[in-house]
């Protein structure tokens, strides 16, 4: 009995001391463990840190990249093809006149558009003559002009508007034209013989081909199956129209395909000019690497 009452006083320190150490290994891994977690709550702070550093530089690249091609890598519009300006007002001959009549009966696609002069208050039509090579350039002066050259202007109208010819807009025309209309020396025409179908708005057609011709990147998130269509998940920077009711404008349509900067204030021919070049190259089914070979070297993507 009093052996055993022995052992247990012998046995009890050691008991306690085996506790105290166990509860000490304890004590420290947690202190171990901690530590360690905030050293790497730390080390993620740091990489979270340098990742924000380099995403902002990298968004800030960018944005000076783009807006430095918008402002300075953009070239001027260049036609797709020579042409020839002849301005039809008071002045203008019979005999010039003749010529057009002439030219107008070879030919089956025109351009058309309309513009105002803010400096002579004037309005003026545009009319140009699609050919093979080169095209011709009517800038037509909205006014009163002689009966006789009135007459020519008239028949030169006819041809180009009342036969099966194509004409091409950037918008839908109304029928009848509102700008044929308002216009003393086009007035006279019977505008019920003018064919609506004959008008094409490549507003519309240059949306499917564009979309068609520079589709999503392949990192894009817009990507759908079957369908390319514009979206508000699209991150391609050549495709600005993010939703499928978004609209192009002549300018930025020009600027998009062809790197190029409409100066409709300085050029107002430009405007027609645009036109048939849009035209061309949608009815000839040009492709991506045709149209980038049109731009000028220094702009390429």
């Amino acid at each position: 009995m009093i052996s055993a009452l022995n052992n247990d006083r012998i046995c009890n320190p050691w008991y306690y001391w085996v506790l105290y150490t166990g509860f000490m290994f304890i004590v420290v891994g947690i202190i171990v463990l901690f530590r360690k977690i905030y050293l790497e709550l730390q080390n993620i702070k740091i990489i979270i840190k340098i990742f924000k550093q380099q995403f902002s530089s990298t968004y800030r690249n960018n944005v000076q990249i783009k807006k430095q091609k918008h402002l300075t890598d953009l070239s001027n519009f260049i036609p797709l093809r020579s042409y020839k300006v002849y301005t039809i007002d008071q002045t203008t001959s019979l005999e010039r006149l003749y010529m057009l009549i002439e030219k107008a009966g070879k030919t089956t696609k025109f351009s058309f558009s309309t513009y105002h002069d803010d400096e002579s208050n004037k309005n003026y039509f545009v009319i140009d003559f699609i050919q093979p090579s080169s095209s011709i350039i009517i800038n037509v002066e909205i006014s009163k002009i002689s009966h006789v050259l009135n007459d020519k202007l008239q028949e030169l109208l006819s041809i180009i508007f009342y036969s099966s010819n194509t004409i091409y807009t950037w918008n839908y025309l109304s029928f009848p034209p509102v700008d044929f209309l308002i216009y003393d020396h086009i007035y006279s025409m019977n505008t019920d013989k003018i064919n609506p179908k004959n008008f094409i708005s490549l507003q519309h057609q240059f949306k499917h081909w564009y979309n068609r011709t520079f589709k999503h990147d392949e990192n894009c998130q817009q990507i759908v199956d079957f369908v390319d269509s514009d979206g508000p998940l699209c991150s391609c920077p050549y495709r600005p129209c993010k939703f499928p009711t978004d609209t192009w404008s002549l300018s930025m349509a020009i600027m998009y395909t062809f790197h190029e900067h409409l100066q409709l204030n300085e050029n107002p021919l430009e405007q027609c000019l645009a036109i048939t070049k849009l035209a061309i190259i949608i009815e000839e089914g040009r492709n991506r690497q045709q149209i980038e070979a049109l731009r000028s070297p220094s702009i390429h993507t």
